[in-house]
């Protein structure tokens, strides 16, 4: 159950990377749920996209609304 949850925050991750509005919702809602699920995310993905994970979990955090910013 686990590796699907990881699977499919790996996806999203990569799709709010991308700058997927519905991907970066869906993690919001995974991230409330599961806190300690970005660290996991690490072995999973880039250091971009972990870094833009955290960047996620902080805003949830904050509760700001999430706005995707491309820095490239």
């Amino acid at each position: 159950r686990d590796e699907e949850k990881l699977s499919d925050m790996r996806y999203d991750i990569r799709r709010s990377y991308a700058g997927s509005r519905t991907s970066m919702e869906n993690l919001r809602k995974r991230i409330i749920k599961a806190r300690t699920i970005v660290l996991q995310c690490k072995d999973l993905c880039t250091r971009r996209e972990y870094d833009h994970c955290q960047i996620i979990k902080q805003y949830q955090q904050t509760s700001l609304p999430i706005e995707y910013q491309n820095k490239e």
